[in-house]
């Protein structure tokens, strides 16, 4: 069965005891992030319908790491190691901002399926009009919105010689940086422009001479993990929160990094189902 008619297919037998439920995971630094589970018909529907996605359509750019097969953060900040300047910025409540008319142009944009289908396949895909915190495949919806004004930003700033990469709702860039506002106020624009919003307070200008950190990666010298990165990764593993394919960019990534940690986190994985 190709790849369109199985998204069909699926759309055709979506669950009928299909249920969702809110709650809540507590962030790192404080305070909670609201997160919508499906029960357990729904997210084996939904991983059925992330694989269906990707073989339909799976060839986003480099600078893309979020949610894709052997990327992940290490991928996502690799390319920032040893640089001048490197500026993290974070997307202002990303997927809530992503409506169910915007992810089905989308859709219909990389999947080159009919306008109806589209249409059925966002609805079913988000919740109360915008794009889920906690479906499997809310990351895949989540790069096709911001491909195409991602893809004319890493463009515009390629030509200054600043390197950008995404993982989902956080942005890096990084290079000889003179001038570090201009940078975060034309990301700032390019982004209003696709109707999403720089979080201010989570800006960061990390100049060589301080600590330069990507998500809890140092990349000032060399690639290494915080151990705060390593007690969230383990939590995400035992929270349910890290996906089959996220778990398997770590411990691909890993190995030249913190060989220990990539055993124990695989094995972990492994133990909590993540892995099977």
């Amino acid at each position: 069965m190709i790849a369109a008619d199985r998204i069909t297919y699926l759309l055709d037998h979506y669950p009928p005891n299909a249920r969702v439920y809110k709650s809540r995971l507590p962030k790192p630094g404080g305070g909670f992030r609201p997160i919508t589970k499906p029960n357990k018909e729904l997210k084996k529907w939904l991983r059925d319908m992330n694989r269906a996605l990707r073989v339909q359509y799976n060839n986003w750019p480099k600078f893309m790491h979020g949610g894709i097969k052997k990327r992940s953060y290490i991928s996502y900040a690799r390319l920032h190691v040893n640089k001048p300047c490197v500026i993290t910025i974070d997307i202002k409540r990303c997927f809530d901002s992503i409506t169910t008319d915007e992810v089905a142009e989308a859709l219909q944009r990389y999947l080159q399926l009919p306008e109806g289908g589209c249409k059925q396949l966002a609805q079913r895909l988000c919740f109360l009009g915008h794009i889920p915190q906690g479906f499997p495949t809310s990351n895949y919806l989540c790069n096709a919105y911001l491909c195409e004004p991602l893809s004319a930003l890493q463009k515009s700033l390629a030509t200054q010689g600043i390197m950008l990469t995404n993982y989902v709702d956080d942005l890096a860039a990084s290079g000889r940086i003179s001038a570090p506002d201009e940078v975060v106020n034309e990301i700032a624009l390019t982004l209003s422009h696709a109707q999403l919003a720089v979080s201010k307070a989570k800006v960061r200008i990390m100049p060589s001479s301080r600590r330069q950190l990507i998500c809890g990666l140092i990349v000032n010298k060399r690639l290494s993990l915080t151990r705060s990165l390593k007690l969230k990764l383990l939590r995400d593993i035992a929270t349910g929160q890290m996906s089959e394919d996220t778990a398997m960019g770590w411990i691909s990534h890993l190995k030249m990094i913190n060989p220990t940690f990539q055993q124990k986190l695989r094995a972990y994985a492994f133990k909590k189902g993540v892995l099977k």
